[in-house]
């Protein structure tokens, strides 16, 4: 069962073959990576800008769990955006509910997540 969710960040640099994000990933089993319905369409949409193989990407999206925008996701993204102070985007509010509504640590590169309340955030460099 998945344990992370993987900010689209993170993702990215992990099919771009980063070195430093694959390092930091590989003490980990794919099988606890789970991603927001968000990151998998700017992953697809990115995927020719980022220079990454579009194979490639479909496959490892077929490997891992996708959770899809529902109402509970909705609604908690919508208490993030209320009770920020910060203006905050709208694809974070979504990745950050999800995580919450999930109960799944997220792993990102985005500092911007650091203001999100309730939800645990790990941050890799």
């Amino acid at each position: 069962m998945s344990k992370y969710l993987l900010d689209t960040n993170v993702l990215i640099n992990l099919l771009k073959g980063d070195p430093g994000t694959i390092r930091h990933l590989q003490s980990f089993k794919v099988d606890q990576f789970a991603i927001s319905v968000i990151s998998h369409l700017e992953v697809l949409i990115g995927a020719a800008k980022e220079e990454i193989d579009l194979k490639q990407v479909e496959a490892y999206l077929d490997s891992v769990t996708v959770f899809n925008l529902d109402s509970r996701i909705s609604l908690e993204a919508a208490n993030f955006h209320q009770d920020s102070k910060k203006r905050l985007k709208f694809k974070d509010l979504v990745i950050a509910a999800t995580a919450k509504i999930h109960s799944k640590t997220l792993l990102t590169a985005d500092r911007d997540f650091s203001t999100f309340k309730d939800i645990l955030v790990k941050f890799i460099n």
